[in-house]
């Protein structure tokens, strides 16, 4: 399921569907050179990681070498975009996905690894057909599904076009959120001059909730 801003309770409820874009100044929307990747739960994963149903917000977090996603706001990893072609990368590793080979129904369990200064490209943050800068690859508005892993950890991993997810995985979208300090926004980006992308600012109620960090003055 595609996330909307009404999903997201982000936005104003009179924005307009946006089509794809590389970077955006809309209503409702910020830009940030940093960005936090999130998991908003909608309630409907699978048993082997309904923990995902418990708790709203997922975050993504290096856990090397391995993207995996956290419900705990300090433990979020913080991403930035660089080079233009399009890379997307924490501190000094980027994110690895194997985006080539067959594009047959069942996708692999393998999980988006992190490369030391290295990532995948093509891979950018832009608005889906809702107008929610999420994560992208190759111009597609791409799925990317949360499985169990071997440790008791959620992994999150890429599913190529044409490919459904695995049953005992969850769909998930990942979304760009604009970090919780000016300060963090300014940090961590060591693969090279980080760029501008949109992101969604965080909601004061999600702070009141303990869900995140401190919202963008």
């Amino acid at each position: 399921m595609q996330l909307t801003l009404t999903t997201l309770a982000l936005l104003s409820a009179s924005i307009a569907s946006a089509a794809p874009a590389p970077i955006a100044h809309g209503p409702g929307l910020s830009s940030s050179p940093t960005f936090n990747l999130v998991y908003m739960s909608v309630g409907n994963a699978p048993k082997p990681v309904n923990c995902l149903n418990d708790i709203k917000l997922w975050y993504a977090t290096a856990t090397y070498p391995n993207i995996t996603l956290t419900p705990t706001y300090s433990s979020a990893a913080l991403f930035y975009k660089y080079a233009s072609d399009g890379r997307i990368a924490t501190g000094s590793s980027g994110i690895m996905f194997d985006s080539t080979g067959t594009t047959g129904a069942i996708p692999t369990r393998q999980p988006i690894e992190l490369g030391m200064n290295n990532g995948t490209a093509g891979t950018d943050i832009m608005l889906n057909g809702s107008g929610v800068p999420t994560l992208w690859h190759e111009n597609r508005d791409v799925l990317f599904q949360a499985c169990m892993g071997e440790d008791g950890e959620v992994v999150l991993s890429y599913v190529k076009p044409s490919q459904r997810r695995l049953k005992e995985c969850a769909s998930v979208e990942m979304v760009a959120m604009c970090p919780g300090t000016k300060t963090l926004a300014m940090e961590g980006a060591q693969m090279g001059k980080p760029i501008d992308v949109p992101c969604v600012p965080q909601m004061a109620e999600w702070i009141a909730a303990g869900e995140v960090g401190n919202v963008v003055k």
